[in-house]
């Protein structure tokens, strides 16, 4: 973490650095490591990795509507990405939401 900290307070403008960062944090403090996801994104609101992992933390707090709300923007920046797809289907079927399935199943 500490790594991490330094490479934010040398570029504080690198939104990358944020993502590490808040990671790393949440591990021992969630909502702290939220934080950090979360100015990370208002550098840079196009960093589909911060708003995976920034859904991963909110999913852990059961925050599941906001978590599949950033992996639906997440995915929307990386179509493709099989990881952000689970992530949001696993999300969904806590949420009792089967659109997702419905629609790549069809």
């Amino acid at each position: 973490e500490r790594s991490y900290r330094f490479a934010v307070d040398a570029n504080p403008r690198e939104a990358n650095y944020y993502c590490n960062l808040g990671s790393a944090v949440a591990r021992r403090d969630v909502d702290a490591g939220i934080a950090v996801l979360r100015q990370g994104l208002r550098l840079n609101p196009a960093f589909p990795e911060l708003y995976n992992n920034l859904a991963n933390f909110l999913r852990d707090k059961g925050l599941l509507d906001e978590a599949a709300g950033a992996y639906r923007a997440a995915l929307g920046m990386l179509p493709a990405n099989g990881e952000i797809l689970v992530n949001l289907a696993s999300t969904n079927s806590y949420l009792c939401d089967w659109s997702l399935s419905r629609r790549h199943l069809a």
